[in-house]
């Protein structure tokens, strides 16, 4: 089980009540996909994909400061990514199976 609070994720033991590990603190989104089993949890720079058996990736970094608009599309979770230095919003592509990413914010800074 996750629990979400104040932008921290917990993953719970639900029959312990015990708190096995925790990510995040600064989460913005969160996306659910019941047909396929997984989570997206968006923080300020990054992705996390979870399902039943806990965390299957962890993305790299996507963006400066923020993310918003996440979507599945296909094979992949879609969305935007901010970059303060121009007040832009760039879209980026991320592969549910791999975790790996394209946006063009990571050509620019080369992450």
């Amino acid at each position: 089980m996750v629990v979400i609070a104040g932008g921290q994720a917990y993953q719970v033991d639900p029959a312990t009540r015990t708190c096995l590990k925790n990510f995040g603190g600064t989460i913005v989104e969160i996306l659910e996909n019941s047909s396929r089993g997984i989570v997206v949890i968006a923080g300020l720079t990054n992705l996390w994909l979870l399902d039943t058996n806990g965390e299957r990736w962890v993305s790299g970094r996507i963006s400066v400061d923020g993310i918003r608009q996440l979507r599945i599309e296909g094979e992949s979770v879609a969305g935007e990514a901010y970059d303060p230095t121009f007040d832009r919003w760039y879209p980026f592509v991320v592969s549910l199976k791999t975790g790996r990413s394209r946006s063009l914010l990571r050509r620019f800074f080369g992450w």
